[in-house]
C-alpha cells in the first residue's frame, strides 16, 4: 500500500503542469496582446512581453525545473548511502512546481487586469515553501543530498543531523517572516527574506562545527 501511495505521488508534478496549461488555453482569449512579465525589486512591473511568451513562460519553467529535481532526487534514492525516502522526491518537485502555478496564475490574473500582486503572491508561496523545507530537513537524518552539506557534516553523520535540525528551524522562521512581510511596500520583503535566510545559514554553519 506504501510503495503504491508514493507511486501516485508521481502523478502530482504532471498534474500540475497540466492545470497551469489548462489555465493558459483558458485565459488566452481574454488576454492583452502584451503583458507584465517582469517586476523589479520595488515591486513595480518592469518588463512586458507578447502574450504568448508570458502564458508559456512559467509553463516551460516547470517542465525544466521539475525534470532537472526529479532526476536528482529519483537518482538519490538509488544510493547505498543514506537514501533519501520514497516520498520525498514527489513532494519537494510537487511543492516546487506548486509554487510556480500560484505564480503562472497570478500572472495571467495580472494580465487579466485582476487586483493581483505578483510579488507578493511570490514571496507568499516562497515563505509557505521554506516552511514546508524546514519541517522536512530539521527530522531528516544524515542522507547523501538533503540538508547541510558540508566536509564536516559529509564526514560526521551526527554533524549533519544538528545541522539539518538547526537549518529547518531556521528555514521555518525565514518562511513565516517572508510571507508576513510580503505585504510590505518596496525592497522590505525581498530584504527580510535574504537576511532571513542569511541568519539560518550562519547558525546552520555554527551547528555543523559543533559551535
Amino acid at each position: 500500500m506504501a510503495t503504491r501511495t508514493y507511486r501516485l505521488l508521481w502523478l502530482l508534478p504532471p498534474l500540475l503542469l497540466s492545470l497551469a496549461v489548462v489555465a493558459s488555453v483558458m485565459a488566452w482569449p481574454h488576454l492583452p496582446a502584451r503583458m507584465p512579465i517582469h517586476w523589479g525589486i520595488s515591486g513595480e512591473p518592469t518588463g512586458l512581453a507578447p502574450k504568448g511568451f508570458a502564458v508559456a513562460m512559467l509553463p516551460a519553467i516547470m517542465v525544466w525545473v521539475g525534470a532537472i529535481l526529479g532526476l536528482i532526487l529519483w537518482s538519490a534514492t538509488r544510493m547505498n548511502e543514506g537514501p533519501l525516502p520514497a516520498w520525498l522526491p514527489p513532494t519537494v518537485i510537487a511543492a516546487t512546481l506548486g509554487l510556480f502555478l500560484v505564480m503562472h496564475l497570478a500572472l495571467i490574473a495580472t494580465g487579466l487586469g485582476w487586483p493581483v500582486s505578483l510579488p507578493m503572491v511570490t514571496y507568499v508561496g516562497m515563505g509557505l515553501c521554506l516552511v514546508g523545507m524546514g519541517r522536512i530537513i530539521r527530522s531528516m537524518p544524515a542522507n547523501c543530498a538533503i540538508g547541510v552539506r558540508t566536509p564536516r557534516t559529509l564526514s560526521d553523520p551526527a554533524a549533519m543531523e544538528r545541522a539539518n535540525r538547526v537549518a529547518g528551524r531556521g528555514l521555518v522562521v525565514a518562511g513565516v517572516l517572508t510571507a508576513l512581510a510580503a505585504p510590505l511596500p518596496g525592497a522590505w520583503p525581498f530584504a527580510v527574506a535574504i537576511i532571513s535566510l542569511l541568519s539560518m545559514t550562519i547558525m546552520a554553519g555554527r551547528a555543523a562545527r559543533g559551535a
